[in-house]
This record gives C-alpha cells, structure tokens and sequence, in this order.
C-alpha cells in the first residue's frame, strides 16, 4: 500500500503497483477463505483491547528486530510480552466462565435488553440484523459470548442455565428482580406493590410515573431508547420531582450491570 502511494505520480510505475497490490489482496483473500475450513480455525468473534494490540504489535516488532540484528534480548523481550498476552488471555477466559451482565442498549426506536451468562447471550426482543452489529454484536464479542438466542418478554422460563427465569413483564437474573413495563397492562395484580432492584420503561408506557410508584418498589428507574424525546423529558422532571433514582440510555449510553458470578 505505501508503495503505491510513493509511485503513484510515476505513470507506468504506479500501474504496476497497483497490479500487484490488487493480486495480493487477492490472494490474501484466497488464502482466509481457505483456511476457514481448517481445524481449530476461525476468523469470527474475536476481539482484542486496545492494550493486546499495542502488546502483540510490540512482540512483532521485537522478533522482526530480531530477525534482522540477531540480538537475544529483543528475542526475551518478544517472548516476555507474548507470555503477558497469554496470561492475560487466559484470565480473561477464566472470568468470562462467570460472568452475568445484564444491559439495556440505546438503539434509537427500539427496546433492547440483553442477558449474558458465562459464554451466553439472550436478547429479550429480537433486533434487526444491522442494529444488532451496529450495537450489540461487537460488545458480545469483547465479552467472549458464542451462543446467542433471543425471545418474547410475554414468554414464561427458565433461561441461561437456570440463571435467568422470565414470567411475563417480571424477570429473576441470578439475584437480581427485574421488571418491564411496556405498556399500562405490565403491572402486578395484587394490591401491594412489587419490589424489585431495576424497572426498564418502554415507549408504550402512557401514564404516569407516580403509578408506578403505585405499583413496584424499585431502586432506579431505567428509560429504554423506545421512548419518545419528547415523553423521556416529561418523566424525568416527574421523577426530579418525586425524587426517584433513574438512567436514560439515550442520553447516557448503555446501562450495564455486571454481577458477581
């Protein structure tokens, strides 16, 4: 690539290059697609922190230099930052075998919570195809999640390994009660208010926040990016006003709640 650019103002130069360049893309193509069917390979879900790049840049850099000036401490120091990275990688694999992370995504329009569990991913509702790699797909990648699946909110189980249990508008992950309200009829029967940790209102929600009140016992308030500008604006100065605890992921971010596995 840079050899095309220092040649590009040479007219037969800059077409050779450019040939070149063009055959070994090709054939670097070629080659992944190839060793896509090989054992033990895969091109897919990986991910890498900014920190392991500028780690295994520094290892190449270092047996490069090797290769070149044949010095042995340039060999120890690509082989000392090799060991970190594995170390690393290795304990990373390790937590991710605990880990519980509940999210609500700010994908604009749309109500989107996920559930992870050691290395499984379960979306609440289903989202399209481009917001799920514009949003979600590469954070499940960082947090090492292969099975994926998602469901209706109204469906009743037990999910993600007896971690998640879902009974209409009420949902149980690990230790944590959750519930979500999408509209006036997501609300408990029962005379006495349900206690809960986290309550994620939707856009189809049309009352008001002190029926809520009425209705659940929760510590914070979460608005989901389903909701209108317009309404997020009128419920959080109702809940200034009543002093109620709440997140708004679209002016905020994602709410992530990781628990201790």
């Amino acid at each position: 690539g840079l050899l095309f650019f220092a040649t590009f103002f040479i007219p037969y130069v800059k077409i050779i290059t450019a040939l070149f360049l063009q055959k070994v893309l090709g054939l670097m193509n070629y080659l992944v697609v190839r060793m896509h069917h090989l054992p033990l390979f895969s091109t897919k879900n990986i991910s890498l922190s900014i920190p392991e790049v500028i780690l295994l840049y520094c290892i190449i850099l270092s047996l490069i230099s090797f290769s070149v000036y044949k010095e042995k401490r340039l060999l120890f120091i690509a082989l000392f930052g090799l060991i970190i990275l594995l170390t690393g990688r290795v304990w990373q694999e390790y937590t991710r075998n605990s880990q519980q992370i509940f999210t609500v995504y700010d994908i604009p329009g749309h109500s989107a919570v996920s559930f992870v569990s050691s290395r499984h991913g379960l979306l609440l509702q289903p989202v399209d195809s481009l917001n799920f790699c514009m949003h979600i797909k590469n954070n499940w990648c960082r947090e090492g999640v292969a099975d994926t699946g998602s469901m209706q909110a109204s469906s009743g189980a037990v999910l993600l390994s007896g971690h998640l249990y879902l009974q209409s508008y009420f949902a149980q992950f690990n230790s944590m009660p959750l519930a979500f309200v999408r509209s006036g009829g997501d609300m408990p029967r029962g005379s006495r208010a349900l206690k809960i940790k986290y309550l994620v209102l939707s856009g189809g929600f049309r009352l008001n926040i002190s029926a809520l009140q009425n209705a659940y016992i929760f510590d914070e308030l979460i608005f989901d990016s389903s909701i209108s500008e317009y309404r997020r604006k009128k419920w959080e100065d109702e809940c200034e006003r009543l002093h109620i605890r709440y997140y708004d992921v679209a002016a905020s971010g994602a709410f992530v709640k990781k628990l201790a596995g």
